[in-house]
């Protein structure tokens, strides 16, 4: 078994957000959904209200569950997602070139590091989500080079959100 280099830490602050939001809002739904049981008239505001806390708390589950841990070994990282305990296995060999974006939300600026995994897929980690995002960057773009491809992929995403 090959050596752990790095493992990511998690933005607490962003993950706390994320979990006690859920938390607070599926606990909101079911003490709203015990008021309306008891009602003897329900009407159609009362399920939109519930539907639309049950799509924000699943919306923020979703979004814990796409902040996976990685962990970087000698020659292969493990991005393990936290609620599907679902383990990704990549061999770094695989890994043929990288794109970081620079993005502005709410007037802090954040960077996003896009990896080409054998031009099949790609591997998005947020500056956003983890404390050590320079570490994690610099451990997985060593040797490798920018991918041009990819980075007109992007743009043209981004060129038909934009309008």
């Amino acid at each position: 078994m090959q050596n752990q280099l790095l493992a990511s830490k998690y933005n607490l602050t962003t993950l706390g957000v994320y979990v006690f939001g859920a938390i607070g809002i599926l606990a909101f739904l079911i003490l709203i959904l015990t008021q309306i049981c008891f009602k003897e008239n329900i009407t159609i505001w009362d399920l939109l209200f519930v539907a639309v806390f049950l799509a924000i708390g699943f919306l923020l589950l979703n979004l814990i569950d796409k902040t996976p841990r990685i962990i970087i070994y000698n020659d292969r990282i493990e991005v393990i997602n936290l609620l599907s305990k679902k383990t990704e296995v990549i061999d770094l060999n695989l890994i043929v070139g990288w794109v970081n974006k620079q993005d502005t939300s709410k007037g802090k600026v954040y960077h996003k590091l896009y990896l080409s995994v054998n031009n099949h897929s790609i591997l998005k980690i947020n500056s956003q989500n983890y404390d050590n995002y320079q570490e994690l960057e610099q451990a997985l773009i060593i040797g490798k080079g920018f991918d041009n491809n990819l980075a007109e992929l992007l743009q043209l995403k981004e060129n038909r959100k934009n309008g």
